[in-house]
């Protein structure tokens, strides 16, 4: 509809879905593979324990994951790879699939070993690789510092972030953004 242009969808929108993971103490409870499962699980809710947004997480775990894959293959394979070829997979078998073959399957496309990153942020719990990942496309992420009060020190803990486009990004960084970004708002 032309009511995002790249700019606000990487710093307004995804800055908002990263801010919205971080309000949420359940993502260092509760793994999103986890919460998954126990969504309807009311009793072990009413306990006081807190779960993550599986969405909000999913979404940034994709958002992750594809940015890995077009690292690690010059841009040529993305998560859409990955997801063609679990498709083919579940057509020929005429099943679902296993826990670890979309594991298998990034590794498959990438080239590269993505144990580390399934066992710490989707079986896990620790935090995202938001600045890390986000780097390679550009993207400058941090904890928004506001200021020294103690609201604001609570606000932090709980991980406000700020992105900004990196005025010295490489040209292959801005090619990959700006794939991803082609795939979400259309020219």
């Amino acid at each position: 509809a032309g009511l995002w242009d790249p700019e606000r969808y990487w710093t307004s929108n995804i800055t908002s879905e990263i801010n919205s993971l971080q309000r949420n103490p359940g993502r260092l409870k509760v793994s999103v593979a986890e919460a998954s499962w126990t969504v309807w699980d009311f009793p072990y809710m009413r306990r006081g324990m807190t779960a993550p947004n599986y969405y909000n997480k999913g979404q940034l775990l994709g958002m992750l994951l594809d940015i890995e894959i077009r690292d690690a293959t010059n841009n040529r394979k993305s998560l859409d790879d990955v997801m063609r070829e679990l498709y083919r997979q579940c057509m020929e078998s005429n099943s679902g699939f296993a826990d670890g073959d979309l594991q298998k399957w990034c590794e498959e496309i990438s080239g590269r070993s993505f144990e580390e990153f399934f066992v710490n942020h989707v079986e896990g719990t620790q935090e995202l690789p938001f600045t890390e990942v986000l780097a390679k496309v550009g993207i400058h992420a941090t904890p928004a510092e506001t200021s020294t009060d103690e609201d604001s020190r609570r606000r932090r803990s709980r991980g406000r972030w700020k992105l900004s486009f990196q005025k010295d990004a490489s040209k292959r960084a801005v090619e990959i953004r700006e794939d991803i970004t082609r795939l979400v708002i259309p020219r």
